[in-house]
């Protein structure tokens, strides 16, 4: 009985194995090819799993098939460490490049994608320091967390990295330490950059953030220390906490209306920026959201904002003049403490709270305000000077306090704004404009545009200021109908600075951004924003 009993049980096994045969299981091969691509298959795909060290090239090319199936993915920490290779290339085919796939490939100095793969995974290149170039597929939708982190070399050719077409997301810190890296072209595509996506960028100098993307994150572009120009886009809504912090080379600062918050310390440490012109839509700022940026100059804080944080613009001892807009409620602790040069404050009667530390470290700054309101009794309480506009106007927030002395508005409907009645304003027609550094085929004025100036009210009785951040960009001119032609000369971006100045002093400003791009069609998004001074 025994023996019959395996004799059965022999018969079963044996029709298993036949039956397995003549269905549609398949069964995996692995194997190494002779270009040492270790590999294994699955269905009609192959998958490399490693790799042979004695075999394979320093340029290594991975082949589109192999045993007669189409390679489709390399497999997580495939090639990770490997010092031999040089450069590697893909063929059509691959769709997917697995975690820590290359990380630690330390020789590997060039990489070109499959056309094929739409996400770059996390850590997929981690601490490739030699990495300088890299072919990005233009159907890439995301690149992940860490995939290019601590890549120093990447860009060091002096090369736009140019990440595709297709791009939606950035991950955490995905560029992080690519202390090489001067330029990058992020497509309109992108909606969210992660935090600290390009933490440490050290070489990067100008970045344009697309319209799709609704906020900076926490430390984005922070220790970015040769970062001179952002562009901000019109669909920007917030900047995250200490996004910009230690962007030491940066130097104008231009929001659109529709940034309505700025994170704590965000600029923190931007020792060069000299022009803040905030959001008239800001409605929060986060404390020491300004500190130590001691090239700032004169301030104006928007109507939206209803408080000014802790610590806003500490150690800020460039600043000579600030007006705070009606509207404005609170001016808190050490808001302004230590801005050493700080001779003169505007304060509105909207404000009823000013904390006493606000102003520590200033050398006794007049104080601009109506009788009987919070910045009387604050001046009064701590003994500094005074100038009083007379009394509050009744039934509305009253001037700003911007202007020199009291008196009589023009009555110009267009001197009316949130019910508050100023003496004096300028509008430009343009919120922003790209251009090309000269002519193109059928526009032979294409890096020629006017800018068209709107006064009112006492404007042309003060004295108007236009010029080019950066003239080596753009260059001003005014023209004799009073509009002033922008000139592009080189690829680059630049502010169009407008300040309006009165016996000496910088009473208003505003500016347009400018990119000049070699070979662009010229466009631009036209505006009526106007500010508003006495």
């Amino acid at each position: 009985m025994k023996k019959i009993g395996k004799i059965v049980s022999l018969a079963l096994t044996l029709s298993m194995v036949a039956g397995a045969f003549s269905g549609t299981a398949v069964f995996a091969v692995t194997g190494t090819t002779d270009d040492g691509f270790k590999y294994k298959t699955s269905g009609s795909s192959a998958i490399i799993t490693g790799y042979d060290e004695s075999k394979l090239d320093a340029d290594a090319e991975l082949p589109s098939k192999i045993d007669g199936k189409t390679v489709t993915k390399i497999e997580d920490e495939a090639f990770q460490d490997c010092k031999v290779l040089r450069s590697f290339r893909m063929k059509s085919g691959v769709k997917e490049v697995g975690e820590y796939a290359f990380a630690g490939c330390t020789n590997l100095e060039e990489f070109d994608f499959s056309d094929s793969v739409t996400e770059i995974e996390p850590y997929t290149f981690e601490g490739c320091t030699s990495l300088k170039k890299v072919d990005f597929p233009d159907n890439v939708k995301r690149i992940d967390e860490y995939a290019f982190y601590d890549c120093s070399e990447l860009g060091a050719d002096s090369t736009r990295v140019s990440l595709g077409d297709s791009l939606t997301f950035i991950g955490e810190r995905a560029f992080s330490g690519c202390s090489s890296m001067e330029r990058i072209y992020l497509p309109r595509t992108v909606t969210t950059i992660e935090q600290e996506a390009f933490y440490d960028c050290v070489s990067l100098k100008t970045i344009d953030i697309p319209s799709g993307v609704k906020t900076i994150q926490d430390s984005t572009f922070s220790g970015c220390t040769r970062l001179t120009d952002v562009g901000f886009s019109s669909g920007l809504q917030s900047i995250g906490e200490r996004a910009f912090a230690d962007c030491e080379s940066l130097e104008v600062l231009s929001l659109s209306s529709s940034v309505t918050k700025i994170g704590a310390e965000a600029f923190m440490n931007c020792n060069s920026l000299r022009v803040a012109d905030l959001s008239t839509g800001l409605t929060s700022m986060g404390a020491y959201a300004f500190q130590d940026c001691i090239s700032l100059e004169d301030i104006t804080i928007p109507a939206s904002l209803t408080e000014i944080p802790s610590g806003a613009f500490y150690n800020c001892d460039g600043i000579e003049t600030v007006t705070v807009k009606p509207g404005v409620q609170r001016i808190m602790a050490e808001a302004f403490e230590n801005c050493s040069n700080l001779n003169k404050i505007a304060i509105p009667q909207t404000v009823t709270y000013i904390a006493p530390s606000s102003l520590y470290g200033t050398d006794n700054p007049t104080i601009y305000g109506y009788s009987k309101t919070a910045a009387e009794t604050f001046a009064d309480n701590y003994d500094y000077d005074f100038y009083s506009y007379g009394d509050a106007p009744s039934g509305s927030g009253g001037g700003s306090g911007s202007g020199s002395g009291s008196g009589s508005s023009s009555g110009d409907s267009e001197l009316v704004h949130n019910g508050v009645t100023y003496k004096g304003s300028i509008m430009f027609d343009t919120l922003w404009y790209v251009m090309p550094t000269g002519p193109i085929n059928g526009n032979p004025t294409a890096n020629l545009y006017d800018i068209g100036i709107v006064m009112a009210g006492n404007a042309n009785t003060k004295t108007l200021n236009v010029y080019s951040s950066r003239s080596g960009v753009a260059t001003v001119t005014r023209l004799a109908n009073g509009n002033y032609r922008i000139t592009g000369v080189s690829p680059g971006t630049t502010y169009i600075m407008l300040e309006v100045w009165d016996k000496g002093e910088m009473i208003n400003h505003y500016s347009v951004k400018v990119d000049v791009v070699a070979g662009t069609k010229p466009y631009g998004q036209a505006a009526r924003n106007r500010s508003y001074f006495n």
